[in-house]
């Protein structure tokens, strides 16, 4: 009786240990290096990323993963969107929900992103509701989400009176925006808060300094990284470990360090 129970108590230990083993294989294979993240010119969440200052996000992805683990790809927002949807890369290293609400995301966000509107300094313009845009030409990137909200005004404006809705490429959008800041004073850019002042300081540093006037600003919205639905199983791994890696960042103060860099 002794030697079967003893027998029985061996055979259930050997069998945890072997389903530890599995897990751990599977776990390591679903997060085998490289882990891949796609990039735009978004600094200051993603800016060059092998710069001494390579961005909130990346620095982040960057301490959860292990830097020597990740690669980063840089492209133009909507091709990151489509590459990463189709499998070529496991993400988008910085992303809204509302950018690609069929992506994997992890729980906590890294940080949050204000869209705000910005006018020329002389004007007393202030933004209360999307009726403060009728009479304005709205200056946005092409791809980019805004938040719920302002995505609908955006959708409708688009099909009731087209030429109100400027999209901009993704490539140089900080020299077309001040040149259509200084086209004409009916023109509102809208833009993340953080971006748009690092956009202006870079600018001013080598232009004809422009003055710009913050006429208000959207609830701000969590900042995610964005993983492919491609790969549904390494996607959730991924999420997980940075979830469980991105509230260390914050409980060690490490993740406030990255913030007041920028």
């Amino acid at each position: 009786m002794m030697k079967s129970f003893s027998t029985t108590k061996h055979a259930t230990i050997q069998m945890i240990v072997g389903l530890l083993l599995v897990l751990s294989s599977c776990y390591a294979q679903a997060t085998q290096s490289p882990i891949t993240f796609v990039v735009d010119d978004w600094c200051p969440y993603t800016c060059e990323p092998h710069s001494e200052k390579p961005g909130i996000a990346v620095e982040v992805i960057n301490a959860v993963f292990g830097k020597d683990n990740v690669q980063f790809k840089s492209m133009e927002w909507r091709d990151a969107i489509n590459a990463v949807e189709a499998g070529q890369a496991d993400g988008l290293a910085a992303a809204l929900t509302s950018d690609a609400p069929f992506f994997i995301f992890q729980k906590s966000a890294i940080t949050t992103s204000t869209i705000c509107f910005f006018v020329p300094q002389t004007l007393s313009w202030r933004y209360k509701d999307t009726t403060s845009l009728n009479d304005k030409n709205l200056i946005t990137v092409e791809g980019f989400s805004y938040g719920e909200i302002l995505d609908n005004y955006i959708a409708q404006t688009r099909r009731t009176n087209k030429n109100r809705i400027v999209e901009l490429k993704d490539k140089d959008v900080a020299i077309q925006r001040f040149a259509f800041y200084q086209a004409s004073e009916n023109n509102v850019i809208v833009a993340d808060n953080r971006v748009f002042n690092h956009q202006l300081q870079n600018y001013n540093q080598y232009q004809v300094p422009l003055k710009f006037h913050n006429g208000g600003c959207l609830v701000g919205e969590d900042l995610h990284i964005a993983l492919s639905p491609k790969n549904k199983k390494r996607s959730l791994t991924l999420a997980h470990k940075f979830e469980l890696g991105l509230q260390q960042l914050k409980s060690n103060g490490e993740l406030a360090k990255i913030l007041a860099k920028y």
